[in-house]
Order: C-alpha cells, then sequence, then structure tokens
C-alpha cells in the first residue's frame, strides 16, 4: 500500500532541491484537483472547467499515463498526462505535420505546476518525462496550447518543439460566469514533438 503524500496548503513554499517523477496515484488526486484550482486562480487554465469538473478534468479517463512530480518530502507539485488522441482538427494537424495515423500519435495533456514552485524546472521534467514515455509506446508526441498562456508556450519552445497550426478550439458546453475566456471558443497553437534524434532539452 502506497503511502498518502502529506497535506500542504496550496501556495506554500516547498523544497525545490529534490524532485521526482513517478506515476500518479488515486491518493494524489485531491491534492492535484486543488492545485490545478490554484493554477485556475493564477492562469486562467483551465479556461472552461470549474467546481467539480476539475477532477474529471485531471482525471479524464482516456490516459496511456499519468504522471505527478514530487518533492523530497512526498508533495505533489506538478502533473502531466499522455492521452490517447482524439479525432479532432488538433489533431489532423499533428498527423499532418509528422505522418503520422491517430494510433501513432499521444497527446501531452494536463501539465500543470504549483504556482509556488515554478522556475525551478518541474514543469520541463515532467515534459520529458510524458514525451519519453509517449516515445516509449512508439507515439508521436503532441500538444495544444491555449494562446493566452505564454509560459507554457515558452517552455515548448526552449524544449524545441514545433508549431504546426493554430485551431479554434469550440465548446461543446455553454459557458459560465467563471469562464476565463471570451464566446465559446479559445484559440490553440498546436505543437509537436521534435524527432527522437533532434535535441530537445537545454543543455
Amino acid at each position: 500500500m502506497h503511502a498518502v503524500a502529506p497535506e500542504l496548503p496550496i501556495g506554500q513554499s516547498v523544497s525545490e532541491e529534490f524532485v521526482r517523477i513517478r506515476k500518479r496515484r488515486d491518493q494524489d488526486v485531491d491534492r492535484l484537483v486543488r492545485l490545478i484550482g490554484s493554477v485556475r486562480d493564477v492562469d486562467g487554465y483551465p479556461s472552461h472547467v470549474t467546481g467539480a469538473g476539475l477532477q474529471t478534468f485531471v482525471v479524464a479517463g482516456d490516459e496511456l499515463a499519468a504522471l505527478v512530480a514530487e518533492d523530497e518530502a512526498g508533495v505533489a507539485v506538478g502533473h502531466a498526462a499522455v492521452h490517447e488522441p482524439a479525432v479532432s482538427p488538433v489533431t489532423d494537424a499533428a498527423a499532418a505535420a509528422t505522418g503520422r495515423g491517430l494510433s501513432g500519435l499521444a497527446c501531452i495533456a494536463r501539465l500543470f505546476v504549483d504556482p509556488a514552485v515554478r522556475r525551478a524546472g518541474v514543469g520541463g521534467l515532467l515534459l520529458d518525462a510524458a514525451t519519453d514515455a509517449a516515445w516509449g509506446m512508439d507515439r508521436w508526441p503532441f500538444l495544444d496550447v491555449w494562446e493566452a498562456l505564454p509560459n507554457a508556450l515558452a517552455l515548448y519552445d526552449s524544449r524545441g518543439w514545433l508549431r504546426v497550426g493554430t485551431e479554434d478550439i469550440v465548446f461543446t458546453s455553454p459557458c459560465v460566469e467563471a469562464c476565463r475566456h471570451v464566446g465559446n471558443s479559445i484559440r490553440s497553437h498546436v505543437l509537436v514533438a521534435p524527432p527522437p534524434s533532434a535535441p530537445s532539452r537545454p543543455a
């Protein structure tokens, strides 16, 4: 039986000296839901999901892999997942750029980090681990990023990810007052990971 990670108020400083990437456990979910709520307060991400929907956002059910970054005290400070891609214009753009069909792609998603430990390299570690997991399944990693998240885009650019298009993500459910975007859609950049032989990580 896994030990439950100790509770820590969201936003309280944690140690940044050691971060370990591991598989997500059921015991992590409550903290991760609180964590994505804190991220939403700071960044507006996710823009269209609020309240009780945040748990389904974190645990979507179509994960090929789900990863957590934890500090030396066992506190979860970040999350990333590898999702089975759905048929969509975003996936079509990734397929056209990579020459891969649906079964040869993997969507990197739900990557978020506790705002208290940003700029400590946690997001990069999670991205690299999720990317490696996708390649380990012989799937080409891709993702889409809301244009209102410049810090996220900067991370992917720094890792050599390639922008291959922009798409309007249209929401099928009605917007509520708590939504962080205007109208029923957001514009997202579609990015694909560089080929495995290309340098993709800072030295």
